[in-house]
């Protein structure tokens, strides 16, 4: 009886630190919503322009497979009842590190756990230098 006791304690220790771990891989594949994006220095007089997103284009889902493929979706609300639910998809990459992303033909640097994906972008016009910096919550 003891050993069955032993037993059943070491199933379930050993589920335990394999749940535990499971929670520790950090992975882009998943659901994210925006829920922040600023430019820095203001780009046409702006700098909080997720602000100025009305409420159908905040509750926007991208979700990243683990085929290397996304969907970026219509949220609950859509602005318009007749556009499709699918908005764009197509291919990504991500480097090992979770630190650059290859999307929509063009490579930005990411910060990726497992709540928070933070995308910064630079991008020049006429000389000046712009950083625009989203956060995303995994859904």
């Amino acid at each position: 009886m003891r050993i069955t006791s032993l037993l059943a304690f070491a199933a379930i220790l050993v589920l335990t630190i394999a749940c535990k771990k499971n929670k520790d891989v950090v992975t882009l594949v998943g659901k994210w919503k925006q829920v922040s994006g600023s430019y820095s220095p203001a780009f046409m007089g702006e700098t909080d322009y997720f602000s100025a997103y009305s409420a159908c284009e905040k509750d926007d889902i991208i979700e990243f497979k683990a085929n290397n493929t996304f969907e970026f979706t219509e949220g609950a609300s859509k602005c318009d009842p007749a556009d499709p639910q699918i908005i764009d998809a197509g291919n990504y990459s991500v480097n090992a590190e979770l630190t650059s992303l290859s999307i929509f033909g063009q490579t930005i640097k990411i910060a990726v756990t497992n709540t928070t994906l933070t995308v910064t972008n630079t991008f020049d016009i006429n000389g000046i230098t712009y950083t625009d910096v989203s956060a995303h919550q995994r859904q």
